[in-house]
């Protein structure tokens, strides 16, 4: 949901209440949220390890030459 990052606390407030001023605009997003979130890279779950586990590497292997 892009357009719902907020650039601080009062910029979050103010989308917050906009939003919620619209109902009619919700329902569809209350339909097919849960397939969204589904559907999104944070729930697959052996390419979330993969990267995670690269990342973990890239990171061992970096602080391993920083030593030489």
């Amino acid at each position: 949901m892009p357009d719902w990052i907020s650039a601080d606390a009062d910029d979050y407030v103010r989308r917050a209440i906009a939003i919620a001023g619209q109902p009619d605009q919700l329902q569809p997003l209350r339909e097919s949220l849960r397939d969204q979130v589904a559907a999104s890279a944070l729930f697959d779950g052996i390419a979330f390890a993969r990267d995670f586990t690269d990342a973990l590497r890239g990171m061992w292997q970096e602080k391993g030459s920083a030593r030489l």
